[in-house]
């Protein structure tokens, strides 16, 4: 691969490793994009499966079109997020069928940082756990004490009020004709049931944790197919080539009960390095990106080669992971001709080996699926 193709690379094990910390202390399902849009001061539009996606940010409520400060939260958020990767745990849909979740930029939480920067409320009715709950309320009397953004007026109105109100004036408007609705290329509720739900091939009757069974991922343009849990999502990025084609590199990202399941697919161009040096600095980047985020936790995470694995004309290789007394498994497979190289990774987080339904994905990977 190219050294471009590989910064994407690894900057696509860094989502990977922010996944693992998430899903590590909780269950809620994620998703991975890159912002497009930012639509207002709590609502973005994040690139995911090749679609647009709506995702209303968990836990907070922004000034409303009208209101003080409404533009400046907006441009807020979108210093934060605009044009870039982020990572969303999202827990349902809310109103006109968004995505309600967290947003995490790198290490921020981007929800609780709005808070604390003055630009937004604290919704008391969201579904946050404790930790979270406790942080965002923290954050508010924190922006409050300080006098930031909207906490400079002596009596800011929430946006909870401004809908009221205004949804009281209109109700004295004479009735007018209602415009036939817009079509529109953000996700549904009915989309969203068929991309967490829906799939062609062989499934598991396993449906802990929400998973709503599995499925299996077969991309068009990649020889390769595997089962993945029926909330898995994808995401990927390609990034253009100046001689020999374009490099893409894709990630998905599921769960089963507690164990987190990712599988990463990539072809670019090869810059002449051995298998075993991408192997090896890929493992080692990964270790490396977990360790620092999971260390301020107390928590170490060990990697162990276990041993050498083949699949089709690809050669592999094994791992074994300690997420502090949490085990996990990593299987990497890689090949190359004299221009292109094809990439692999499986990883599980909370699960062994020896686990069935683990087993059953680290053994599905069909690499010569023609």
């Amino acid at each position: 691969m190219t050294t471009k193709t590989l910064c994407a690379l690894t900057r696509m094990v860094l989502l990977v490793s922010a996944f693992f910390v998430a899903t590590s202390a909780a269950d809620a399902a994620s998703l991975y994009g890159k912002v497009v849009q930012v639509d207002d001061g709590d609502v973005i539009t994040v690139n995911n499966l090749n679609r647009p996606i709506k995702i209303q940010l968990l836990g907070i409520d922004a000034p409303e079109k009208g209101q003080p400060y409404a533009d400046v939260a907006r441009l807020h958020l979108a210093d934060f997020v605009l044009n870039r990767f982020v990572v969303v745990h999202y827990s349902g849909l809310g109103a006109n069928n968004y995505i309600i979740g967290r947003v995490v930029v790198g290490e921020m939480d981007v929800c609780a940082q709005m808070i604390r920067d003055g630009v937004a409320w604290f919704d008391l009715k969201s579904r946050l756990g404790d930790v979270e709950r406790e942080i965002y309320s923290l954050s508010e009397q924190a922006a409050r004490k300080e006098q930031r953004g909207i906490w400079q007026d002596a009596a800011p109105i929430a946006p909870w009020d401004f809908r009221r109100e205004l949804a009281e004036r209109r109700a004295y408007l004479p009735t007018s004709t209602p415009r036939q609705a817009r079509a529109t290329n953000s996700l549904t509720s009915e989309d969203l049931l068929s991309a967490v739900g829906a799939g062609s091939g062989r499934t598991s009757s396993r449906t802990n944790g929400g998973s709503l069974g599995w499925r299996t991922l077969a991309p068009s343009d990649f020889n390769f197919s595997v089962l993945v849990p029926g909330n898995a999502l994808e995401s990927g990025v390609t990034l253009p080539g100046k001689f020999m084609g374009p490099s893409d590199i894709n990630v998905s990202t599921g769960s089963d009960g507690n164990t987190s399941y990712v599988v990463l697919w990539a072809k670019g161009l090869h810059d002449g390095s051995s298998d075993a040096a991408v192997t090896q600095s890929t493992v080692e980047r990964f270790t490396e990106l977990l360790n620092k985020r999971l260390n301020r936790q107390g928590v170490e995470v060990k990697v162990e080669r276990q041993r050498s694995l083949k699949n089709g004309a690809f050669g592999g290789t094994q791992y074994k992971i300690l997420f502090g007394n949490s085990p996990g498994v990593i299987r990497i497979f890689t090949s190359h001709t004299k221009k292109e190289r094809h990439f692999y990774m499986l990883i599980v987080g909370n699960g062994s080996e020896q686990d069935p339904q683990v087993g059953e994905f680290l053994n599905s990977l069909n690499l010569s699926r023609k």
